[in-house]
């Protein structure tokens, strides 16, 4: 279905989409637009399009006789999916928000996640265990920098020259992209187990 505010909206900047929307001109309707909106996640017509978002893929699914989704099908649950992660998310803030700003959602708190211990004066505390029994090797680790943090000391010609040879670069782990990604397909097959040396 089309939204009957489409041509103003594709026409407006983000922030007049989303003016349109919070001030409730024309019809709620759900679509690539809403994440300029600021109705963008407690919006009903975009909640009701999103639990729905797999309806039609059930319909496809329903003509296939099999207990096993095809390569197709599995394609199809992505893009559907991926819409459906997206909204969850930013369904997750908007509830956050609200319930730290007084609201009540059933079912739901906020509660305090995970923290580190962290030091409130770490010199004076570190030092203070150098002038007890603890030698300042156990305290303190000795970490080179990193390969890149060098190169660029030293500049990339001079890196190359120095330690050009002992570079190289693993191959990156295997992620799903969309068809569209300008990314080379992803070769599983690597010579002798490692990639190859990297030369400038």
């Amino acid at each position: 279905m089309n939204c009957p505010l489409a041509p103003r909206l594709e026409a407006a900047l983000p922030d007049k989409i989303s003016l349109y929307a919070a001030e409730g001109i024309g019809e709620y309707h759900a679509d690539s637009w809403c994440r300029f909106c600021r109705a963008n996640g407690i919006c009903k017509a975009q909640a009701d399009n999103q639990i729905s978002a797999f309806d039609d893929f059930k319909e496809v699914v329903a003509e296939y006789k099999t207990d096993l989704l095809t390569p197709e099908q599995i394609g199809e649950a992505l893009k559907k999916g991926e819409i459906l992660v997206n909204w969850y998310e930013v369904l997750q803030k908007t509830a956050l928000e609200k319930l730290l700003g007084g609201a009540e959602i059933p079912g739901y708190k906020v509660v305090e996640g995970r923290s580190s211990r962290t030091w409130t004066n770490q010199d004076k505390a570190l030092k203070t265990l150098q002038n007890s029994v603890i030698e300042r090797a156990v305290i303190y680790d000795s970490v080179p920098k990193s390969l890149a943090q060098i190169e660029k000391m030293l500049d990339a010609a001079k890196f190359a020259e120095l330690v050009g040879s002992y570079v190289f670069k693993p191959q990156g782990k295997s992620t799903l992209a969309n068809a569209t990604d300008k990314r080379p397909v992803f070769n599983s097959a690597v010579v002798g187990g490692f990639a190859v040396v990297v030369k400038k």
